[in-house]
């Protein structure tokens, strides 16, 4: 009868109690009822070249702020010992003196605008030439008009009976224009003025009344090609009024990019013009240049770096020769100075020397003084500032990438990745709350890692590492963990028997006491 009522109360704890044991299951095996997933599940076994594969990722460690940056501490300003050679001398008398100060009035001043580092653009302008006027070309389309007021139209040439009704000419492709009952007339390459001389002359020679009026109705001649960084490339034609670089630019739709980063190319007669579009209206728009017909404007994002070392090496020359320049006025002026320091006592120039030392010290002690307040400030600042970023942590506040221990860990957790270094995964096994001695299998450790990319959006590698032979816990040092990677530790069988039996072992003696009560 006991023993009926023991099987029984077996069967009634088999019914009622599963214990489930999370494994890491590849896509495509055989699975459990229940553990199946809608991920694309891929096992890698962890060896030396799944490291190697696994370590180039794409990652960049987050940087910490500058304040936890360590700065050379600063110092006072060296002011140099005592120069008793050149003390400060009394106001000259002589006239060695005043040809000293005169001399040093002449000393050149050093350039203040450094040379442009390398890859910057420097600032290429074409030769400046005066304005011309327009000149007519072909396929410009002209109207004539005349005053008919006291004429009838018979007396009127055909072309201006004709303009009347606002008819445009084009100029033909031998530059003349056709005037009916006049005939032809040149005037590509002339300008309206011109044109209008050439026109009244033919009509006087033909006996027709030479009142009338010239105007260029489409421009279509002179042209400016716009291409690159633009948001709209285009043929801009040139018309009476000068065409600016800054209005091409405009009728181009204007600048798609950076302007800091944009340099302005001009392609005239062969040769290359650049400006730098942060530069383009300095010196009062003069480097605005005038474009002329067949120009081409190309906006580019990149800089001519043989340019700008082009331009750095002529900075250099220019600087050494200036340098050289100040070096034969700084020598003529320290002979000026020594010959009017010769002149004064002996007394006068002990007395000087002293003074001189008693304001250096002075300078000195103040320097020092005020280095030493400047570098408490700037420390409490960095303290504070330290200090909130550590708050800001702490509160989850500042962007910081994880990893997660899981399985038969001492404790599950999540683990920190390191500002500006790289973590292992033997950092998260051999933690204080890495692996458990007791219940964790060594041959079951995975890295689950999802694909970064968005067309394998679902696929996840499982990299497996079997430290069952320990010789392979080198490459868990090796292999570097990234941010959302959960690394999981299975249980032993042995723990996984134990746990359903804990979990069987008080169903089973209640489902029993129950049947014997009954």
């Amino acid at each position: 009868m006991k023993k009926a009522v023991l099987l029984a109360a077996l069967a009634a704890a088999g019914c009622g109690a599963v214990y489930t044991s999370p494994a890491v299951h590849e896509t495509g095996a055989g699975l459990a009822l229940g553990a199946a997933s809608d991920l694309d599940v891929r096992v890698v076994p962890l060896t030396h070249a799944a490291v190697v594969e696994a370590n180039m990722s794409p990652y960049a460690p987050p940087r910490l702020p500058d304040a936890f940056r360590p700065r050379p501490g600063a110092q006072a300003p060296a002011l140099g010992p005592v120069d008793a050679r050149m003390p400060e001398l009394p106001a000259p008398q002589a006239a060695g003196a005043a040809g000293a100060e005169a001399a040093a009035e002449d000393l050149p001043a050093l350039a203040t605008q450094p040379a442009p580092p390398p890859g910057r653009p420097a600032l290429r302008l074409p030769p400046a030439a005066p304005p011309e006027p327009y000149r007519i070309g072909v396929a410009d389309v002209i109207l004539l008009s005349a005053d008919t007021s006291n004429a009838t139209l018979d007396q009127v040439p055909g072309l201006i009976a004709a303009q009347t009704k606002r008819q445009g000419y084009i100029v033909q492709d031998d530059g003349a224009v056709a005037i009916p009952d006049v005939g032809r007339v040149r005037i590509a390459g002339l300008t309206l003025e011109e044109a209008e001389a050439a026109i009244f002359q033919a009509l006087v020679e033909k006996r027709f009344d030479p009142s009338f009026s010239l105007e260029i109705a489409e421009f279509n001649s002179q042209r400016v090609s716009i291409g690159g960084a633009v948001r709209e490339p285009r043929i801009a034609p040139i018309t009476l009024k000068p065409l600016r670089l800054s209005e091409a630019l405009q009728m181009a739709g204007g600048v798609n990019a950076d302007g800091d980063y944009v340099v302005i190319r001009l392609f005239r007669d062969g040769e290359v013009y650049q400006i730098p579009f942060d530069r383009l209206y300095d010196r009062d728009g003069l480097n605005d240049v005038t474009l002329r017909d067949g120009d081409s404007v190309f906006v580019d994002l990149s800089y001519d770096v043989e340019q700008a070392r082009a331009y750095f090496s002529e900075q250099l020359r220019r600087r050494e020769a200036e340098l050289r320049e100040r070096e034969f006025a700084f020598r003529q002026r320290q002979a000026d100075i020594d010959e009017a320091r010769f002149a004064l006592t002996i007394a006068q120039f002990e007395a000087q020397k002293v003074q001189l030392r008693n304001q250096l010290a002075q300078l000195r002690l103040a320097a020092a003084q005020y280095e030493a307040a400047r570098n408490a400030d700037r420390r409490a600042d960095e303290a504070a500032q330290r200090a909130a970023f550590r708050d800001r942590l702490e509160l989850g506040a500042a962007p910081r990438g994880y990893a997660y221990l899981a399985g038969e860990a001492r404790r599950p957790t999540r683990l920190p990745l390191p500002f500006e270094g790289r973590a292992h995964l033997a950092d998260a096994l051999f933690n204080g709350d890495g692996l458990s001695i007791q219940t964790a299998d060594y041959g079951e450790i995975y890295v689950l890692r999802a694909s970064s990319r968005p067309e394998e959006f679902g696929a996840v590698t499982a990299y497996h590492l079997n430290a069952r032979n320990a010789a392979n816990l080198v490459n868990a040092a090796r292999f570097e963990l990234r941010p959302n990677d959960i690394v999981f530790v299975a249980e032993q069988p042995i723990t996984t028997w134990n746990r359903v039996l804990s979990q069987l072992t008080p169903t089973v003696f209640t489902q029993a006491a129950a049947l014997a009560t009954n």
